[in-house]
């Protein structure tokens, strides 16, 4: 004789029966939680995939942002230091007794040359390269 609790005859579904129920239970639940962010309309995945593409281009122009700001600042200390250091050569020249002439053309050497030229690929030939690596 069954009792009121004994419900063994009311419901009684087969593993695979179960299995897609529960399947489909589950594909509702995704489907609300998606409705529930805006990506209901079945672009989901494209429109994650923006989203993650999105994100890695901010990454991308943030890391650039740094090493550009790095750049600037190393390469303009540096620079104004050069500039110190030769202002002060020269400085030294005239005050010595030199021509103002004497001491410009002894103050720009070979190795101011390869200084500039240095400078000027680190930042131009600098950007080749990159768009190389790309």
């Amino acid at each position: 004789m069954p009792t009121d609790t004994d419900f063994s005859g009311v419901l009684s579904l087969r593993p695979e029966d179960l299995d897609e129920l529960l399947t489909r239970a589950a594909e509702k639940g995704a489907e609300r939680a998606l409705a529930a962010l805006g990506l209901e309309n079945g672009h989901a995945a494209k429109d994650i995939r923006d989203l993650r593409g999105l994100i890695e281009a901010w990454r991308q122009a943030r890391q650039t942002a740094w090493q550009t700001l790095i750049k600037l600042v190393l390469t303009y200390w540096f620079m104004a230091l050069y500039c110190a250091a030769k202002t002060a050569a020269f400085v030294a020249v005239v005050t010595a007794g030199a021509t103002w002439g004497t001491a410009i053309l002894h103050a720009w050497t070979e190795a101011d040359q390869a200084l500039w030229a240095g400078m000027l690929n680190f930042w131009f030939l600098g950007r080749v390269f990159d768009r190389v690596r790309l």
